[in-house]
């Protein structure tokens, strides 16, 4: 007993001396006691920092004599990464810190509303659940390892590997995680009221109306990877809610006297967004007053989907020119809000990418006509969030662009490109070099929308190892701006190693089809010839009625560059010549240009490639 009371005291002072040197506070709360089994539920909101992690989990944390039990490793996680706005990550990690990781698109952001989530431990299956739907589930021979007692825990903190959950930016701090209730059922196979086969009991649930200290305990350590330290402060009960908090040492506790931080500000030609640390309050963020541009007049102000970030549209810039912008009076969301006073800062200046978009996913330089990869910032237009590079020199079957697919990206979770309002044509190309049998890789993707997803991906069950694969997403509507691209890894790790984005449409764009409709007006495109052009193209279009029509030119900011009426247009086919070396009397550059066919109700569009 005393040696054992040595080592306890021993690990109590390291715990205390790391905790003392982390910058950051976190929270962990956890059961006294172990459970071997079961089905355990809660109902939470995650926080929306990007770095910081909202946790559901249940762990092993070894003995007295073994307290970080290395080899003896069992731990079930449900993890929300602030980074993410659609993704729920689990995992099971068994002996040797073998982690089985996989992730799941959800249809909503965790950080906006409650939802309730669930796993299921037996001796045969770990199962997880969102809102009462099974997710996903592991019945490997891993399963079978995770056999010790493991205390049921929930924290927030934010790790230092800023590959898996992204950098946290100081000034978004406080983060908070709430939790609404906890439940826990045994597994009680062939005798239970609920669950996967009826197979388990409800035992006790926690409405954190108080502090159970019978059940719970505050946690008091940090461990190697925590950039902050557990303490009983930020692990609050108030209003029937448990609040987990990570904070700054010095205002510890659910509390925030921090306003907004404007992050930055990104300018492409009249549409400006602005980004901030938080969440922020819908009036104040769309109140055009609130923001000054010098000589810009702003038009309009519109918050983001995210709800920390707002849209600017100004009138025209000078694009010789670098601009600033004055902000104020935003409020956060804090119960009792918080107000940005002032700001001045530079806005960044983007260049806009040009269609068709091709890049070497996983390379750090540009190839066979395909550009270098790179992060998604705010500085850039397309690029990844998460994951590694790989490369392997091996010869690739079923394709000439060999150099492409043998690099990838590998652990990826998001892929991202800046992108105009419109429709787009997406090709994610693979080849399998790791693994020779089906089964050891398997994936989902998600492309905009849930409508929009291809499941169970298995390259080597597909087209074999060492095999060119490729999956095409066929007009994928884009309204917010940016083009996201989702991988849910089910077995192993999801990859990617190229990426094609072509853009086919104006959103509204009428859907044509092989038949004319006869009692209708509609308009379908044909061809232009040629496209990339140089000087001039001609472009072929088939009405069906006689209608008065204008045609139009966008520029890649959905600038309206050219414009002229046609007048009345009989049916039938048609021919229209645009000559692009002059654009109202300025010299045209290089790139992709959007052209529109205007009509009563009718807008077909579509895009033409300028080389100068």
């Amino acid at each position: 007993m005393k040696k054992i009371a040595l080592v306890l005291i021993l690990w109590s002072f390291v715990f205390s001396g790391m905790a003392g040197a982390k910058n950051f506070k976190g929270a962990e709360y956890r059961t006294n006691d172990a459970f071997l089994y079961g089905r355990f539920e809660v109902r939470m909101k995650s926080t929306p920092v990007e770095g910081v992690l909202s946790t559901f989990f249940t762990y092993f944390d070894g003995t007295p004599e073994d307290p970080w039990a290395t080899n003896k490793w069992n731990e079930i996680d449900l993890e929300v990464i602030g980074r993410y706005r659609n993704d729920v990550q689990f995992n099971t990690i068994t002996p040797g810190q073998t982690n089985h990781v996989s992730h799941i698109w959800t249809d909503f952001d965790p950080a906006d509303d409650y939802h309730t989530y669930a796993f299921e431990w037996t001796p045969d299956y770990v199962s997880w659940y969102i809102d009462g739907v099974m997710v996903r589930k592991q019945t490997g021979s891993h399963i079978q390892t995770i056999t010790r007692a493991q205390k049921l825990m929930m924290n927030t903190w934010n790790p230092a590997y800023t590959n898996w959950v992204g950098t946290m930016p100081v000034s978004s701090l406080p983060a908070f995680t709430y939790y609404d209730w906890v439940s826990y059922a045994t597994y009680t196979p062939g005798s239970g009221t609920f669950g996967e086969g009826n197979n388990f009991t409800p035992s006790w649930k926690d409405e954190f109306d108080t502090f159970d200290e019978s059940r719970w305990s505050k946690a008091t350590h940090s461990f190697e990877g925590n950039n902050c330290d557990f303490i009983p402060e930020n692990a609050v009960i108030k209003n029937g809610k448990l609040i987990l908090c990570l904070t700054n040492p010095t205002n510890i506790g659910y509390i925030d006297i921090t306003a907004p931080t404007f992050l930055y500000g990104r300018q492409q030609d009249t549409v400006i967004t602005v980004q901030f640390s938080e969440k922020i309050e819908k009036t104040t963020a769309e109140l055009v007053a609130n923001y000054f541009i010098n000589p810009l007049t702003i038009k309009s102000a519109v918050i983001n989907p995210d709800s920390a970030g707002v849209t600017l549209i100004t009138s025209k810039p000078d694009t010789s020119k670098n601009y600033m912008i004055l902000i104020k009076g935003i409020k956060d969301r804090f119960e009792v809000p918080n107000t940005l006073s002032s700001v001045y800062k530079s806005l960044l200046k983007v260049k806009p990418v040009t269609f068709p978009l091709w890049v070497d996913v996983g390379s750090t330089v540009a190839n066979a006509g395909y550009r270098a990869d790179q992060e998604f910032l705010p500085s850039t237009e397309f690029g990844y969030s998460d994951g590694r590079n790989q490369k392997v020199d091996t010869a690739i079957s079923g394709t000439e662009e060999d150099v492409v697919l043998q690099t990838e990206r590998t652990g990826i979770v998001t892929y991202q490109v800046r992108v105009p309002a419109g429709k787009y044509k997406v090709t994610l190309q693979f080849a399998e070099k790791y693994y020779s049998q089906a089964g050891r890789r398997v994936f989902d993707i998600t492309v905009e929308q849930s409508s929009v997803k291809k499941k169970d991906i298995d390259i080597v069950d597909l087209v074999g190892g060492n095999s060119a694969y490729q999956t095409v997403f066929e007009s994928v509507s884009v309204s917010d701006g940016i083009l996201d691209i989702h991988f849910s890894a089910q077995e192993s790790e999801a990859f990617l190693a190229g990426l094609k984005v072509e853009y086919t449409g104006a959103l509204t764009q009428v859907e044509n089809d092989n038949s004319m409709g006869e009692n209708s007006k509609q308009i379908r495109l044909l061809d232009c010839y040629p496209n990339p052009f140089n000087g001039s193209t001609t472009i072929r279009f088939e009405i069906n009625q006689p209608e008065s029509l204008s045609f139009h030119i966008f520029d890649i900011t959905g600038r309206e560059i050219y414009k002229r009426i046609l007048g009345p247009v009989e049916s039938g086919v048609k021919t229209l010549n645009w000559d692009g070396t002059t654009l109202n009397g300025l010299t045209a550059s290089s790139g992709t240009y959007f052209y529109h066919l205007r009509g009563t109700g009718i807008s077909p569009s579509g895009s033409l490639t300028y080389i100068k």
